[in-house]
């Protein structure tokens, strides 16, 4: 395997700190983006099951289902509700449609969290671009972009939790082709909202006419039914989600409060990082997010809804944003538009704050910076760039290249059982200390070295006794020769290994086999020595 030469502008910048050297540079990482993306999706399945009959009611309630619009509006309708899909369709009916919100959640949830955090990046490149309405504007577009890609599979749960036949239930694929045939949006339907302000009425009508003018009527364009509006309900509903989150973090880590809502800041955390609220504040601040995104958001839903349901009953015609509003406020005044609020309340709360909460618990796991292994710049080092990585994670020798374009800076993988288990950690390759910041030392885990003092020379121990009172050495050389005598007096700190000598030619590979046991034991010292120097799962020793 040949070893990833890392480009120039990385090595002008930094050899040894590709992933960390700013925080949007972190962020953009594909380890990172691939984790955050998988704890939003993770804890918005989680979230979604747990009110899945809430959600159930919701829609019921907020389409206007005839059997159970009786409901709305009373004390005990949501028990009643739940009560009457029960007796008449079973637990299962309780969590009817839940199949394709699991189907979208997970997307949705993962965009959005793996969308957020790279537009942020963007829009908010450092502390002082932070303000309010980039916050918002993070949000939105995060939102509009998550929702973009997984809107068809949440037309199909809703028209799926709106169904209440008892026979001859649909099916997922006799829905979809419902949705396709829809009849298209009548030219008849005129809208205005009776006693709304001229300009209100305006905006309706022109977005519903723009909207129409522009998509075709029927075919998968049904799919995207209600879409209108769910892009004007991101707006406040992702943006506030965000904006209020963030808002109320910051107040939970005011000084005046502080002391009871905010984690001990470890010693190598930078400066700029705000500190790690404790759980229960992290929670306060997803839920109220929630509650204040749900409630400015909430008529858009409830006219969303609608609209999503309008091939299903009456006539079957497409139903324009302004004509569903005109219906909605017809029917049952301003009150029409927050119809099921109150279970949103109940649902939406524990829902954003579980989402919010994994995503920043498992986001917080991928702070470990890498370890540093330094390699010897000499030339008479059996060990160089070139053969470095297939040495260290292959367990096979073979003789530095001269000729071979060299990398300044090269990865390799190793499981270390003592600090994680279940994955391979990321180690730095280099030869050079030439562009260390000062931290950079707490990383280095082995310094590989022939002997030669002049190697020292610009790390921050110059002398050997003292650099190996704080990193281990290692010295590899020819199998049956004596390691020099420098190196045997800088102490039991440095490792002596040797090799087979290379021999070349046919049948070479075999007779590497040994190759293996020294690798091993070069491993296992490191394994030893980051675990005495406090390596843990999350985080990097703050002094070694």
């Amino acid at each position: 395997m040949a070893p990833a030469v890392a480009s120039n502008r990385d090595a002008a910048v930094c050899p040894t700190d590709d992933e960390a050297i700013t925080p949007r540079n972190r962020t953009r990482s594909w380890d990172y983006v691939w984790r955050s993306g998988v704890a939003g999706g993770l804890a918005g399945c989680a979230a979604k099951t747990i009110v899945a009959p809430l959600d159930r009611v919701k829609i019921l309630f907020q389409a206007s289902n005839p059997h159970f619009a009786k409901y709305t509006g009373s004390s005990f309708g949501v028990a009643t509700a739940i009560r009457d899909i029960y007796h008449y369709e079973g637990g299962r009916g309780l969590f009817r449609g839940h199949s394709a919100t699991l189907l979208r959640i997970f997307p949705y949830a993962g965009i959005k969290f793996l969308a957020y955090e790279q537009i942020r990046a963007m829009i908010i490149p450092g502390k002082e671009y932070e303000t309010p309405l980039r916050r918002l504007l993070s949000g939105s577009l995060a939102g509009v972009t998550s929702v973009f890609f997984t809107y068809p599979l949440e037309l199909i749960r809703v028209r799926l939790a709106f169904e209440t036949k008892k026979d001859g239930r649909s099916s997922l694929s006799s829905i979809c082709r419902q949705i396709y045939n829809s009849s298209p949006v009548e030219k008849s339907a005129t809208a205005r909202l009776p006693s709304a302000p001229a300009p209100v009425a305006a905006a309706v009508e022109s977005t519903a006419s723009v909207a129409g003018s522009i998509v075709p009527k029927t075919g998968l364009v049904n799919f995207y039914r209600g879409f209108a509006p769910t892009l004007l309900g991101m707006l406040p509903y992702a943006g506030m989600s965000f904006l209020t989150h963030d808002t109320v973090s910051d107040l939970m880590r005011h000084p005046s409060v502080a002391q009871y809502t905010t984690l001990p800041r470890r010693k190598n955390q930078p400066s700029d990082k705000p500190a790690p609220l404790r759980s229960w504040a992290e929670l306060t601040s997803g839920g109220v997010a929630g509650m204040i995104s749900q409630t400015s958001s909430y008529p858009l839903e409830v006219i969303r809804r609608r609209m999503q349901v309008s091939g299903a009953v009456g006539d079957g015609h497409r139903m324009r944003l302004s004509e569903t509003a005109r219906l909605i406020f017809q029917e049952r005044g301003f009150r029409g538009f927050f119809v099921g609020l109150t279970i949103g309340y109940v649902k939406v709360i524990p829902m954003v704050a579980g989402i919010i909460f994994v995503g920043c618990y498992f986001g917080a796991k991928t702070a470990r910076p890498d370890p540093i292994i330094l390699l010897s710049p000499s030339a008479s080092s059996l060990l160089r760039m070139s053969n470095a990585r297939s040495f260290l994670e292959d367990g096979k020798f073979v003789p530095p290249d001269a000729s071979a374009s060299t990398a300044s800076m090269l990865h390799v993988q190793r499981v270390i059982r003592a600090i994680d288990p279940n994955r391979p950690l990321r180690f730095i390759l280099v030869e050079g200390s030439e562009q260390f910041k000062p931290e950079y030392w707490n990383r280095v885990v082995a310094v590989f070295t022939t002997g030669q003092t002049w190697q020292f020379k610009n790390y921050k121990w110059s002398s050997p006794n003292e650099l190996f009172k704080h990193t281990l050495g290692v010295f590899v050389g020819w199998r049956g020769e004596q390691a020099p005598e420098s190196i045997r007096s800088w102490g039991h700190r440095v490792l002596s290994t040797g090799v087979d000598r290379w021999r070349g030619g046919d049948g070479a590979d075999a007779s590497r086999f040994r190759d293996k046991e020294v690798v091993e034991q070069i491993w296992k010292s490191i394994e030893m020595n980051m675990r005495s120097k406090g390596w843990r799962f999350d985080a990097a020793p703050t002094a070694i």
